[in-house]
């Protein structure tokens, strides 16, 4: 589907021949922390920062709304197997007090890279997560980049420090996104790029998806989560709205979470 921008819904919503299709999706904004470079192979930092952005203030300011969260892990509630994570709380003189215990009393310099126009409002989002970083001593230079097939081959470089992604969980499947994002024999490569080599997130991963026990899938993937959020090795924003826009005379167009449209019933009325 054309999932439409926040500006471009707010353009059309006075047309009364247009109306929209609003449906919570499976894209997930986050940044990934390259885990083997200092400063983010501490996981006090990882910490920090999570702590250090205010994700309720970019959903409701820069998405105007059309994002939900904050995001706790790669996979929206209503997918399969979904276990609820932990969220960060905006906490700024905690993120300053992490990076006081991390050695850092005096913050630290380092490059953010994002999509430039590829994703919705991708700088704009770079732009406020910099800003609020920059308040507990994170200064960070932003690095935008265009092209997507030139940025995510940019992103096998160990010089990356904090890059941007949104994804979008096809299956709506837990294990979809952890295989990608946190198996060892990744690292470095599509879509592990913060370097996570962790044996028990690896042994709990496979387990988990080749499994057909429900109960037993639970388990490891609670047991992932807790992992994760200790470690903090992304920095999860929110999930993106997905909402398109049809002529007011259509009905029984549908939309899935992933961003697909069902036309099979759709009419024009």
């Amino acid at each position: 589907a054309e999932v439409l921008p926040p500006q471009e819904i707010e353009r059309l919503s006075t047309n009364r021949s247009v109306k929209f299709l609003r449906k919570e999706g499976t894209r997930t904004y986050y940044y990934w922390l390259n885990s083997t470079r200092p400063p983010f192979d501490n996981r006090l930092v990882r910490q920090a920062l999570n702590h250090g952005v205010n994700k309720d203030l970019i959903m409701r300011t820069v998405m105007r709304g059309f994002a939900t969260g904050p995001a706790t892990n790669h996979t929206p509630p209503y997918s399969s197997h979904w276990v609820e994570g932990k969220a960060y709380e905006y906490n700024p003189e905690k993120a300053r007090q992490l990076l006081r215990e991390a050695g850092l009393p005096n913050g630290f310099e380092a490059s953010l890279w994002t999509t430039g126009g590829i994703y919705q409002r991708d700088v704009e989002v770079a732009q406020a997560v910099a800003s609020q970083l920059a308040r507990i001593g994170a200064r960070l230079n932003l690095r935008v980049t265009a092209d997507l097939v030139g940025y995510l081959n940019s992103l096998r470089s160990p010089e990356m420090e904090i890059a941007f992604i949104s994804h979008s969980n096809g299956a709506i499947d837990s294990n979809y996104m952890l295989s990608q994002t946190v198996l060892g024999s990744n690292a470095g490569t599509p879509f592990n790029y913060s370097r996570i080599r962790n044996g028990r997130l690896d042994e709990l991963t496979i387990r988990g998806r080749s499994s057909l026990n429900d109960a037993l899938r639970k388990v490891a993937y609670r047991e992932i989560q807790k992992i994760l959020d200790d470690e903090a090795y992304h920095l999860l924003l929110f999930y993106l709205t997905n909402v398109t826009g049809m002529r007011a005379n259509v009905q029984d167009l549908r939309m899935i979470p992933n961003e697909y449209l069902i036309v099979r019933y759709a009419s024009k009325g």
